[in-house]
């Protein structure tokens, strides 16, 4: 283990990993909350809403199931640096697109960097 922290790209890759499972639970959870205020920012009826929130479980399912085939072809540390690469593209456009269909393609994104 001392050895691995000799590395410095072991020793970021470990933080980065706590500061993403950390995170993550907030990209998750954090819109059902604020689901009020952005149906009436958005426009959005309840169906839409429900969606927002239930497609990261939907997606993070599928992924979970076909991320072990990945597995098969790329190391673990690919496919962990790829799933927090995809969690964190989801997370960011999350935070700033201003439309419903980019809104819902973000959290495709946050679904399958969770898977």
């Amino acid at each position: 283990m001392k050895q691995f922290f000799k590395n410095p790209l072991g020793l970021f890759l470990t933080l980065l990993i706590i500061l993403m499972n950390l995170c993550r639970n907030f990209l998750w959870l954090v819109p059902s909350s604020l689901m009020s205020p952005m149906m009436a920012e958005l426009g959005m009826n309840y169906t839409q809403a429900g969606l927002l929130v239930t497609i990261v479980t939907v997606v993070m399912g599928v992924f979970l199931v076909g991320g072990n085939y990945l597995l098969n072809y790329l190391s673990p540390l690919v496919s962990m640096v790829l799933g927090m690469g995809i969690l964190a593209l989801g997370g960011m456009g999350s935070c700033v697109v201003q439309s419903y269909p980019l809104l819902l393609a973000s959290r495709v994104l946050v679904g399958m960097g969770y898977g």
